[in-house]
């Protein structure tokens, strides 16, 4: 049997070549290697097509400078909603497609790699959409404005008392190592009260980009 990687995504590749094709591919990847196949892993050959074993995921390198950037690229596929997305990861978070648990929405992925240097692309393992060669019609024209100005870097959400984005809350929690019940209260607020006043930042309660990059360092 001879192993490959999905048309859609086959395709995807392509486009993303053509868009930028001096971008960073040191984080590029389908196949997966020996610790990925001891676990469930899409980046395993585990769908059998005939004489074919078929890959149904992709690695694309964030490489803003180029034009091609992670938080970009989960935008457009948030916009595009394409029927042939299982899931996509970027920046410690998972976004289900169509079926999936809270569709195009993200939530806190806590696998051991967080993605962080690559989006992680899954297309569902039915060969009406994983072998589905269409094109994607890649653009991502707001990148390119940017990329004039520097790299773009990844999008946090801003955090404070009473957000509703419970699994994004929890990520912040288990980095304050606290409680991670997903509700941001009076522990919550104190907690990052007193991590901004340790890290020299303005203690107002509220988790916003430097915040962030500060529990990031």
């Amino acid at each position: 049997m001879v192993d490959r990687l999905a048309k859609s995504l086959v395709e995807l590749r392509k486009e993303v070549d053509e868009f930028s094709p001096n971008r960073d591919r040191s984080s590029d990847g389908w196949i997966g290697d020996a610790s990925h196949a001891s676990r469930n892993s899409d980046h395993n050959p585990w769908i059998n097509d005939g004489k074919d074993r078929v890959v149904s995921a992709i690695d694309i390198d964030h490489d803003p400078a180029h034009g091609v950037d992670g938080a970009q690229i989960v935008k457009w596929f948030q916009r595009k909603r394409d029927p042939r997305i299982k899931y996509f990861i970027f920046n410690h978070y998972i976004y289900a497609g169509d079926g999936g648990p809270e569709p195009w929405m993200p939530r806190a992925y806590h696998g051991a790699n967080g993605h962080t240097h690559h989006i992680h692309i899954s297309v569902k393992p039915d060969k009406k959409h994983y072998d589905d060669g269409s094109e994607w019609d890649f653009d991502i024209p707001a990148t390119l404005k940017q990329v004039k100005a520097g790299p773009v870097d990844p999008v946090w959400p801003t955090l404070r008392r009473g957000s509703e984005d419970s699994s994004a809350v929890k990520e912040l929690q288990e980095r304050l190592d606290i409680k991670a019940d997903g509700v941001f209260g009076d522990d919550t607020e104190d907690a990052v009260m007193m991590f901004q006043k340790t890290h020299g930042l303005h203690p107002d309660g509220i988790v916003g980009r430097y915040t962030w990059e500060k529990l990031n360092a």
